[in-house]
Order: C-alpha cells, then sequence, then structure tokens
C-alpha cells in the first residue's frame, strides 16, 4: 500500500522536475476549459509502483489517472481531455528543451480528495445514502450496477448526482431498509419512485 507523503516532504529529484513541467503545461491547457477541476494523487514513492520504478532508473514518467465529468459515465470528454494532454505534452516535449525549471506551477496543483460518490442520497431519515456505479463487463457491453457504499453522515461529501430524501426513510424493493453492500436498481422515498440506473 503507498504511503502517503507531506508534498513538502517528498523528494524531488531533477528527473521529477522534467516531468512535472510537462504535467504544469498540460494543467495550464485543462484550466483553461475545467478550472478548479484537475488535482494530483498520491505522489509518494513506491518501489512496487511500474511508475515508480521507470523515475528510479532517471526516467521521468507521467501517470494519467482520469476521474468522472458530469453524464460522462461513456468516459467521451475525459477520453477527450485526456487527449489532448497526450497532446500538449508532446508539443511542448518536442518544442522546447526541458530543463526542469519549470517545475514549480505543479505544486499548485491541488491533492485529490475521494469527495465524491455516483449518487448521493441526502437528509434520510438523517442519515445519508451514498450509491456507486460498479463497472461490470456482460458481453461486450459495460454495465453500471448501482451499489450502495455507505450509509453514515456524510455532510462533507457530493454526489454527481444528488437526492433530498427531506427526512424521509429511504427504502429498496418491497420497501426493505437498505444495506451497504446491497446492488439496487431503485429506491423508494416518501411512496416515490426513484430510479438509480444509467
Amino acid at each position: 500500500q503507498r504511503q502517503m507523503c507531506i508534498r513538502d516532504s517528498c523528494t524531488i529529484t531533477e528527473t521529477r522536475k522534467l516531468a512535472m513541467e510537462i504535467i504544469a503545461k498540460m494543467n495550464t491547457n485543462l484550466q483553461s476549459q475545467i478550472k478548479g477541476m484537475v488535482g494530483i494523487y498520491d505522489d509518494a514513492f513506491n518501489s512496487n509502483c511500474v511508475g515508480d520504478t521507470f523515475q528510479a532508473t532517471q526516467t521521468p514518467t507521467i501517470l494519467f489517472e482520469a476521474g468522472h465529468y458530469p453524464d460522462d459515465y461513456n468516459r467521451e470528454k475525459v477520453r477527450e481531455f485526456i487527449f489532448q494532454s497526450l497532446l500538449v505534452s508532446l508539443n511542448y516535449i518536442s518544442n522546447h528543451t526541458l530543463s526542469g525549471k519549470g517545475y514549480k506551477p505543479y505544486l499548485d496543483i491541488p491533492q485529490n480528495e475521494k469527495l465524491f460518490y455516483d449518487i448521493l442520497i441526502k437528509n434520510a431519515n438523517g442519515l445519508d445514502v451514498a450509491i456507486q456505479y460498479q463497472e461490470v463487463l456482460m458481453g461486450k457491453d459495460i454495465k453500471f450496477i448501482p451499489k450502495i457504499e455507505k450509509i453514515s453522515n456524510l455532510s462533507d461529501f457530493f454526489g454527481h448526482k444528488e437526492i433530498d430524501a427531506n427526512g424521509y426513510e429511504v427504502f429498496g424493493e418491497n420497501n426493505r431498509p437498505l444495506e451497504v453492500g446491497n446492488e439496487i436498481d431503485f429506491v423508494i422515498i416518501n411512496n416515490e419512485k426513484f430510479t438509480l440506473i444509467l
């Protein structure tokens, strides 16, 4: 398991500076389109990770991790941003001599936090219900199966889709109480059915 590190205490080698310089350029492009929607993941070194092993051999390495764009479960918009980032990076590498001196804007990219669920049902009889889609390959298609991830006070979290239960209890099929881990196609709130299927 990767260990988190405080960014200032992570070793910033000359090799890392080269990668950070390129990432800073990609971020500049992305900020012009999706301002405030880019973050970095834990960048602590772990010798068990392929990219980190490359870094240890003095090879600048960039890992792309694509998150969610609103209503883009087929990842069309996300793929567009990744493609743009690849073009920006290749253009920058081919037209500049990399020195690592332009790495500092990388340090301004915020640390990514896991604050979003696919669906968040708020104010459900004093609790919140978080639902995540499990991606399952069925034949040649990917199906998104809604699954209850957490039932708790999730006031510090957000949902890509949010439903306000207005204090009512939330039930599943046949008015069963919700349980963490259950796959669920819809919920019933105050005798109204809300579908969770994409």
